[in-house]
C-alpha cells in the first residue's frame, strides 16, 4: 500500500545572500558604482539574492529611497533584492509594499575598545617610587628566568706545616 503524498513539504534550508551596504540612494551613482565593481561583466552576480543594508544612511536619505528604481537597478545586474536590513520602523510598510522582507536578524555588536587600566589607590605608607605598577599588556616579553649568580668560594689557603 502506497503512502499518501502531502501537497507540500517544508524543510529547513540555509540561503546565502549578498549584503549590499548602501551609502548613497541615488540610482545613477549606484549604477555607476555597480558597473565599476563588476567591470561590465553581465553575469557577474549570477542571479544571487541581495539584502540591502541601509543602516549607514541618515534618516532623510533612507526615507527618500526609490525602492522600485533600486530593485530594478539591482535586477539589471542580476541581483535579486529580497530584504532590507537596519531600516527604521516608519519605513517598514513601504518596504514590504515593494515586495521586500524586513531582515530583523541581529548583527554582532561592534567591539568596544578596552578601557585603560585604572591605577590602584595610593598606599600612603609607601613612598611614590615604591608603588606597584599596573600593566595589563606587555609590549615586550618578560626577561628569561636566570638562576641567581653564586659567588665562587675563595681559593684554598696554603696550610703552613
Amino acid at each position: 500500500m502506497q503512502k499518501a503524498r502531502k501537497p507540500i513539504e517544508i524543510k529547513i534550508s540555509t540561503v546565502v545572500a549578498i549584503s549590499a551596504i548602501l551609502h548613497e540612494t541615488d540610482p545613477t551613482s549606484l549604477e555607476s558604482a555597480l558597473k565599476e565593481m563588476t567591470g561590465g561583466v553581465a553575469d557577474f552576480f549570477e542571479d544571487e539574492f541581495a539584502v540591502l543594508d541601509i543602516g549607514s544612511l541618515d534618516a532623510e536619505a533612507a526615507a527618500g529611497i526609490d525602492w522600485s528604481a533600486v530593485v530594478a537597478l539591482f535586477k539589471r545586474f542580476r541581483l535579486n533584492t529580497v530584504a532590507v536590513r537596519n531600516a527604521p520602523e516608519q519605513l517598514h510598510a513601504g518596504i514590504v509594499g515593494h515586495g521586500l522582507a524586513i531582515d530583523t536578524s541581529r548583527c554582532p555588536a561592534p567591539v568596544r575598545p578596552m578601557p585603560a587600566p585604572r591605577r590602584p589607590p595610593r598606599n600612603p605608607w609607601l613612598p611614590p617610587h615604591r608603588l606597584p605598577r599596573l600593566s595589563l599588556l606587555h609590549r615586550h616579553p618578560p626577561p628569561p628566568h636566570r638562576p641567581p649568580r653564586l659567588k665562587r668560594p675563595p681559593p684554598p689557603r696554603p696550610v703552613p706545616w
